[in-house]
């Protein structure tokens, strides 16, 4: 995520207050992390190290960022979290449970009725409903001009796909992606579609045209209190990799 996140920033005519921050001891990096904004701080870690964590607090307290929240490795958030309350006073939340996939072999599985296609132009309206939909269910929300925003781009990209049976049923869409990888986001079925395999089949398909493609793995985020996604990525042949936490300061 910091990498593919790293990589947008430095395209051509991107500009952002975007935040990045290392932390190393004796050469090597133990601490990444990256915030932009209106986002919460991303921080990835190759170990606990306490003294460390102290040091980037420290840091962020005296170059008075602005800390909404932070997503890391559950030990990291954790104590992250403790020391955060005590240096500024701020109380964290739990906002989100969340888990890291990936995939490099797909399940061989039996598609649902319909196929997968490019969204394109005419799907603008229906596609920022379901954007809008999917960010409420997520307790992200979006405005509705900031959805069509985001679908055009993507549609622009060719960066979202729709599952076809008859109408448009279901969405997914890629994002983040690094030299060697794509994840899958904006997973989303109306409530009148679901317990149809459409979002199974829209991903799988996915997943085949980013590995047929030359990548050598697709990952996601899920919310590990989503049962019905977190059933879907594992019968398509996602492995988890990483536990995140993801917390919240008032």
């Amino acid at each position: 995520m910091i990498i593919s996140i790293a990589n947008k920033l430095s395209a051509p005519k991107v500009q952002s207050d975007a935040f990045m921050c290392s932390i190393m001891e004796d050469s090597n990096t133990i601490i990444a992390s990256v915030m932009t904004p209106q986002q919460d701080l991303l921080v990835a870690n190759s170990e606990i190290n306490e003294s460390a964590i102290s040091f980037f607090i420290k840091d962020l307290i005296a170059n008075k960022t602005n800390l909404s929240g932070i997503v890391a490795e559950n030990a990291f958030a954790d104590m992250f979290c403790k020391k955060w309350s005590v240096e500024t006073g701020d109380k964290s939340k739990l906002f989100r449970r969340e888990r890291a996939y990936e995939l490099r072999r797909f399940n061989d599985i039996k598609s649902s009725n319909g196929q997968m296609r490019l969204a394109v132009c005419n799907d603008i309206d229906q596609m920022t409903e379901w954007v809008v939909d999917f960010c409420n269910e997520i307790n992200e929300p979006i405005a509705v001009d900031g959805a069509k925003q985001l679908v055009e781009t993507k549609i622009v990209n060719k960066e979202i796909f729709v599952w076809f049976d008859r109408e448009i049923v279901s969405m997914c869409g890629v994002d983040r992606e690094t030299q060697h990888g794509k994840a899958i986001k904006f997973v989303f079925t109306p409530p009148k579609n679901r317990e149809k395999g459409y979002a199974t089949s829209c991903v799988f398909h996915l997943c085949q045209r980013i590995l047929y493609g030359g990548k050598l793995f697709c990952s996601l985020i899920a919310d590990l209190d989503n049962q019905a996604s977190n059933s879907i990525y594992k019968k398509i042949g996602f492995d988890p990799v990483l536990d995140l936490l993801h917390y919240k300061f008032n």
